[in-house]
């Protein structure tokens, strides 16, 4: 009983922001409440801040490119950077990425969200500037 109320206040604690991975932990790149004031604090359910450089993103944002490309006929469409990254663990990951993307019209802010199943899977969930 005592491990059920203390796991529970972890679990409180946590979902409330007060606990954070201590140093050396791995949390997959994913900021938490005691990083930067650039980055956002987990928040339960919701999308954490990811590293713009990190490498999986990088390869999320050129698999996401040519969803795009498949998705509108457009073979024009080029990723010139990513401006903001997130993610949000579901059923799966949904990775929300801010992308520049040049094509026949010129550079445009692209927003989109890859969902990736737990199979690894994925799908381009939502599209949005384009």
């Amino acid at each position: 009983m005592r491990l059920q109320v203390t796991l529970l206040a972890g679990l409180l604690s946590t979902a409330c922001g007060g606990s954070t991975p201590g140093p050396g932990a791995d949390n997959g790149g994913e900021t938490t409440g005691s990083s930067p004031s650039t980055e956002s604090p987990r928040v339960a359910g919701g999308y954490s801040e990811k590293a713009i450089d990190a490498e999986d993103v990088k390869a999320t944002a050129d698999r996401a490119v040519t969803l795009l490309r498949a998705r509108t006929g457009d073979e024009s469409l080029t990723l010139q950077r990513i401006e903001r990254a997130e993610t949000q663990v579901v059923a799966g990951r949904n990775t929300r990425l801010t992308l520049a993307i040049t094509g026949d019209e010129g550079e445009r802010p692209v927003t989109v969200v890859v969902y990736r199943n737990l199979q690894g899977e994925e799908s381009l969930t939502s599209v949005e500037g384009l």
